[in-house]
């Protein structure tokens, strides 16, 4: 089956967890960081424990005249820890451990037969670890793992479809990083190499069961520019993909701090098919491996936190998005095409915390 094109907003907190930025440490303590060397500059420790939930809604139009319509709906539950240290040593280490499962739901419907359904489980976790060396330098290393099955034989339309395919893929994420104090403004830089391994199982008529394993590297950079001060954080950052296309993430963000709250909101523009490496999920549920799209998408993040400053902290993010574009159906005859399609995306983040 072909990988599904959702050109979709990148929903928060699920796919893997909530960030910080790449020149200077958020208001949020229990972010972790894109750019690690920010890890020693953090002003507050953080113990979290995070619940989220992401549901993504598709819907196709497949055949207007006789009624036809497909929907997808991808639910995703996230349970996170996070541990975030103290600057004030030559080491400041970051953990994050990330769990992810959900459902794939694509449905066809036609006022002529009986609705067809194909269900698939999703399985994810992400475990890094990050070191900030002093307040200019600093490294990570995060391992993922995804599983994904698919197994199903039907006849719609005059077509027959079926697939039988068990897919694991685990992916190895290393980055190092630099910043560059100047008064209260931060210039700063990362580089980042991930590599994955896919494991895959197909059965084909006629050979049976097919395994194969190939392995993918990519490598990225990323710039930002930084102001802050005890209650406000500005940021602007540009990161890049160093593969063909020119893929890139233009990202604004801007935080407020007052007495124990804290308020933030992070603006995103992915372009020329941009894939955060961190968000596996989203990257084989949402983005074909093949996506050289030059559609821009956009992503929303807002945050808000009591307990920022110290002692019992509460949280929470939210996001949402909807965005129409065109895409094939893995459940209709591929001479139809691309399909106008319209995508619809909701998050939610909560999360309890102790910050030192």
């Amino acid at each position: 089956m072909n990988k599904l094109i959702l050109k979709i907003i990148v929903v928060i907190s699920c796919y893997t967890s909530t960030y910080a930025q790449m020149a200077s440490s958020s208001f949020f303590s229990e972010m972790k960081s894109i750019n690690p060397a920010v890890i020693g500059g953090r002003e507050f420790g953080q113990y979290s424990a995070v619940g989220g939930k992401d549901k993504i809604e598709k819907e196709q139009i497949v055949d207007e005249i006789n009624g036809e319509v497909s929907t997808t709906e991808i639910d995703i539950d996230t349970l996170t820890f996070f541990r975030g240290g103290k600057s004030g040593g030559f080491l400041t280490t970051e953990l994050s451990l990330i769990k992810n499962s959900g459902t794939r739901v694509i449905t066809v419907d036609s006022p002529t037969t009986d609705p067809t359904t194909i269900s698939n489980d999703i399985s994810f976790s992400h475990m890094e670890l990050g070191v900030g060396l002093g307040k200019f330098f600093g490294l990570s290393l995060a391992r993922q793992s995804y599983e994904f099955s698919s197994k199903f034989s039907f006849t719609f339309g005059g077509n027959t479809f079926s697939e039988d395919i068990k897919e694991d893929i685990t992916s190895n994420i290393i980055k190092a990083g630099a910043v560059l104090p100047l008064s209260n403004f931060k210039f700063a830089g990362y580089f980042e190499r991930a590599s994955l391994t896919i494991d895959k199982e197909e059965f084909k008529v006629i050979t049976g069961y097919d395994k194969s394993s190939t392995t993918e590297a990519t490598n990225g950079v990323g710039l930002g520019i930084g102001y802050e001060n005890k209650a406000l954080h500005l940021e602007l950052g540009y990161e890049k993909s160093l593969s063909s296309g020119s893929p890139t993430r233009i990202s604004g963000t801007g935080e407020i701090k007052f007495w124990k709250i804290a308020l933030g909101y992070t603006g995103r523009l992915y372009q020329n098919g941009f894939k955060d490496n961190d968000k596996l999920v989203f990257n084989e549920l949402a983005l074909s491996p093949d996506d050289e799209s030059e559609d821009s998408r956009v992503e929303h993040i807002f945050n808000f936190a009591y307990g920022a400053s110290g002692g019992f902290s509460v949280g929470g993010s939210a996001s949402f998005s909807e965005v129409e574009t065109k895409e094939t159906n893995p459940l209709t005859s591929a001479m139809l095409g691309k399909l106008d399609t319209t995508i619809k995306s909701t998050s939610v983040m909560v999360k309890v915390g102790y910050v030192y």
